[in-house]
């Protein structure tokens, strides 16, 4: 059994997939602007996140 497709068939869904792979890249790309995300996330998953302790570089050296 053999099923074939009418082109506008074909186009319809080429359409869709299309739509529905930019519809999810734009989302991803909005949901990165907010960086409650990823910590929430982290939250959730009981990762420990430690913000990386500034180095004064023009300090000098105690000798």
């Amino acid at each position: 059994m053999t099923t074939e497709f009418e082109t506008w068939h074909v186009v319809l869904i080429i359409v869709v997939v299309v739509c529905v792979i930019w519809g999810n890249i734009s989302l991803l790309k909005y949901a990165n602007k907010f960086n409650t995300v990823k910590s929430k996330t982290n939250e959730l998953m009981g990762v420990k996140t430690e913000e990386p302790e500034h180095v004064d570089t023009n300090k000098k050296a105690d000798d």
